[in-house]
């Protein structure tokens, strides 16, 4: 296969940074670009430097990881098989359950219990031991089986029906696993998915209105809606490992809080970096693409292409990496920076425990807090969730 940075050429592969593709005065650089992390040493990867990418995962490099998926497997996208035999070291083989093994069709099945037996599928007694923060969810104990396709994977479906909320007036498991998951381009949803299938596709396939923007477009963008074992794959092909959250705080300056941005009430402390003259919002500030029911509130800091009022496709509010020139991070003073570490989106990291988390601020609306459970899995996946890899030399 071609070497990841060679891949997409142009939209997600070469846009990131700042100003629109075809903008005079534009910065653009290959969203491939990865820092060293100064005074940093993973101890799974003994004497070799550590890089974290500058930027967030784009919906073209998915893309194209799922193009040449398909094109060395018969024209079929079996990520399952390939990551499967291109196993990092940083890996559970358990997370392979539920990756994709073709484009519209293929499910997993795994069993959920109380107590829990298997982490990657917890439980009601992990959910109630996570600091519920509706208290009326339940997890239900069973069999359970999930369509796992690249659509589903990309797109609205979820991977929770064991999640059920029994209050009127929403009754029902779509509600509990799903709650402002905001990956659905349905009339009134206000969906921002990322990733683009063409309106044929969504219409047979999952239902809904489908994409307001181009594909070029779309690809440009910061990736969503994607779970995190996908991520993780990804990943794993690019030559890296999905961040971890040692990683993530050490650049930071400090130690995440735990449940951050998912604990009602005032936000506890975030680290040094996170905070500060370029952690503000309001003009002229306005460092942060974030927006309400998050730790932070910066609306319309990013908002492009211009969505024609429309009511099914959100995607505008979700920034290409870069884009936003205010939201860097950097540990030494005149070090290159890393770009929307704090904003754009939460970014899915791999805990020292094998389990998922997120970091960031993120982009919100996406009532993360009921989710604490689902959280640790490798089939979350959410409108405010993202990621970016790490990589060792």
């Amino acid at each position: 296969m071609p070497h990841r940075a060679e891949l997409p050429a142009v939209h997600g592969g070469s846009t990131c940074g700042t100003g629109e593709f075809g903008e005079a005065g534009k910065v653009h650089e290959s969203c491939c670009r990865s820092l060293p992390v100064p005074g940093f040493s993973d101890p799974r990867q003994p004497g070799k430097a550590v890089f974290l990418d500058k930027y967030e995962i784009t919906a073209g490099r998915m893309r194209a990881f799922i193009e040449l998926v398909t094109a060395s497997s018969n024209g079929v996208p079996d990520i399952k098989s390939y990551t499967a035999a291109h196993r990092p070291s940083r890996w559970n083989n358990g997370w392979e359950n539920t990756l994709p093994s073709a484009l519209f069709t293929g499910t997993a099945t795994y069993t959920v219990s109380n107590p829990t037996v298997d982490l990657l599928y917890p439980g009601q007694d992990r959910y109630d031991a996570n600091g519920r923060a509706i208290d009326n969810w339940v997890v239900n104990s069973g069999t359970f089986t999930v369509a796992t396709s690249v659509f589903d994977s990309l797109n609205a479906s979820h991977f929770f029906p064991e999640y059920f909320a029994p209050s009127p007036p929403w009754e029902s498991n779509d509600y509990a696993a799903t709650h402002n998951f905001n990956c659905t381009n349905e009339a009134g949803s206000y969906g921002y998915a990322t990733y683009w299938f063409d309106k044929a596709q969504i219409a047979q396939y999952g239902g809904g209105v489908g994409k307001q923007f181009s594909k070029d477009d779309m690809d440009e963008k910061a990736l969503n809606c994607t779970p995190f074992a996908l991520l993780a794959a990804f990943c794993a092909w690019d030559g890296g490992q999905l961040m971890t959250a040692e990683v993530f705080d050490h650049v930071a300056g400090g130690p995440w809080p735990p449940n951050a941005g998912g604990i009602p009430g005032p936000m506890p402390p975030t680290p040094p970096r996170l905070t500060g003259a370029n952690t503000t919002c309001g003009a002229p500030a306005n460092t942060l693409n974030t927006f309400p029911d998050g730790t932070q509130s910066c609306p319309n800091v990013y908002f492009y292409p211009d969505d024609q009022g429309n009511n099914y496709d959100g995607s505008a509010r979700v920034a290409p990496p870069g884009r936003v020139p205010a939201d860097t991070v950097a540990i030494n003073e005149g070090d290159e920076p890393w770009m929307d570490l704090k904003g754009n989106l939460h970014e899915a990291v791999i805990k020292p425990d094998g389990l998922f988390d997120y970091r960031g601020y993120g982009i919100a609306w996406s009532s993360i807090q009921p989710h604490r459970n689902q959280i640790t899995t490798p089939r979350m996946k959410s409108g405010a969730f993202g990621a970016r890899c790490m990589r060792f030399k």
